[in-house]
């Protein structure tokens, strides 16, 4: 409790990174003191290499983008059903393979081939849930202008979503 009262009152009056001198710690060069998250701490991306973790993030996006320009394309040339369960091995492997990660370089190049696979899944389930629905939708509405209706009806009811 007197360390808590301690880092308290070294707070007032301080406008950068809580100082928690009772926890594990990591110093910048600039003097500030806080506690970081495990990964963070692990692999040291406070302070200089901060930059490294928002960088992750963008290169799993590039991993989404390059996915999503193949996952069609190959789905439309090796059939969705074998796309999808290799892409759900991918995805599913390469995660796996993350938690093995023994620096920030192994975990981001993994975490591009995850965002890959993942975008993958996603564009060749949704045609698979779309050629399954529309039969259904078919079936049940039978005039073919009704059924465009009924199609195009999810869109409409998310224009709301803009406000």
């Amino acid at each position: 409790m007197a360390s808590l009262l301690h880092t308290a009152s070294q707070l007032r009056g301080r406008q950068s990174k809580p100082c928690l001198s009772s926890l594990l710690n990591t110093r910048c060069k600039q003097g500030q003191r806080y506690h970081p998250p495990f990964r963070k701490r692990r692999w040291r991306l406070v302070c200089e290499d901060d930059w490294k973790t928002p960088l992750t993030t963008s290169l799993f996006f590039v991993g989404v983008l390059l996915g999503s320009f193949v996952s069609g394309q190959l789905s439309d040339r090796f059939g969705r059903k074998t796309i999808l369960f290799s892409t759900m091995a991918v995805q599913t492997g390469f995660s796996f393979l993350q938690f093995f990660s023994i620096n920030w370089e192994m975990f981001t190049i993994l975490f591009v081939i995850v965002g890959m696979g993942q975008i993958s899944n996603y564009v060749v389930a949704f045609i698979l849930v779309g050629y399954m629905l529309l039969p259904l939708f078919a079936y049940f509405i039978r005039d073919w202008r009704m059924l465009l209706l009924a199609l195009t009806l999810p869109g409409v009811l998310c224009f709301p979503l803009w406000w």
